[in-house]
């Protein structure tokens, strides 16, 4: 097989030794078809046994705030909501029509927030976290279109957000 050497490749690679593989994830990266592949197992070696075996004991952030649920499920009534993550900013995304932005209500703090609305059929909705995932600015603002309600916080440290809330 031949080796293109590029600049993601090394020298050591480009004596012919690699698979196919490794020469098409070398060659075009994470736009490779077999990208996929190329992670590397990097646990520790298995020990021939079929029992599980305990590699480490940590707290998990969840297990700072069992005591307190994240989603404020006593308190709302929308459910149906989503959040996109943008580099220092969260968006939440509530499909629900409303008639003006004098019809939503915004509270919230660095960690947590509650939005209520009042509908077209004048009924009052509520989404409501009592833990967000990270610390957002107290400059939280909503925007109100036909269809949908957003809500946008700034992030006090700009990292990523797998979930809104713990």
């Amino acid at each position: 097989s031949v080796c293109y050497c590029n600049k993601r490749m090394d020298e050591k690679h480009c004596n012919g030794s690699l698979s196919a593989l490794e020469e098409n994830i070398g060659n075009k990266g994470k736009h490779s078809y077999y990208y996929a592949h190329s992670h590397k197992a990097t646990g520790p070696k298995w020990d021939g046994k079929p029992q599980p075996r305990l590699l480490s004991k940590n707290n998990s952030p969840e297990d700072c705030y069992n005591s307190k649920t994240s989603f404020d499920t006593n308190n709302s009534s929308i459910t149906v909501y989503s959040f996109s993550d943008e580099n220092s900013k969260i968006k939440i995304y509530i499909p629900l029509a409303v008639s003006s932005a004098d019809d939503v209500i915004l509270k919230h703090d660095c960690e947590s927030f509650a939005l209520t609305a009042t509908d077209i059929n004048f009924e009052k909705k509520r989404l409501a976290f009592n833990k967000l995932f990270g610390t957002v600015e107290e400059n939280g603002k909503v925007k109100v279109k036909s269809d949908k309600i957003i809500v946008t916080f700034t992030k006090k440290e700009v990292k990523d957000w797998p979930r809104l809330g713990f």
